[in-house]
């Protein structure tokens, strides 16, 4: 009655299965977007086995730099940061 387990065949992150009886291998990294010349990455949390721009879990920030130093070219929610 109290947790519902979810079926590995309808889990689309196997490795962050409820029951915790595995390790997680995630990796917080910078995915890649933007045009050829115009970099603009999304700070992500992914697994470790995913390529770089592909599946993540969730996005917590992003990164440009075609910003001025002094702009703001790096964006992260701490609080995101900080439960991953």
């Amino acid at each position: 009655p109290g947790c519902r387990s979810v079926s590995r065949r309808n889990n689309p992150y196997p490795s962050l299965r409820p029951e915790g009886n595995r390790p997680m291998s995630l990796k917080i990294r910078l995915a890649r977007g933007g045009a050829k010349k115009r970099p603009y990455y999304r700070i992500v949390v992914a697994d470790s086995r995913s390529p770089r721009d592909g599946r993540f879990i969730e996005k917590i920030g992003s990164y440009n730099p075609m910003l001025p130093r002094d702009g703001e070219r790096v964006k992260i929610d701490m609080e995101k940061a900080k439960a991953w």
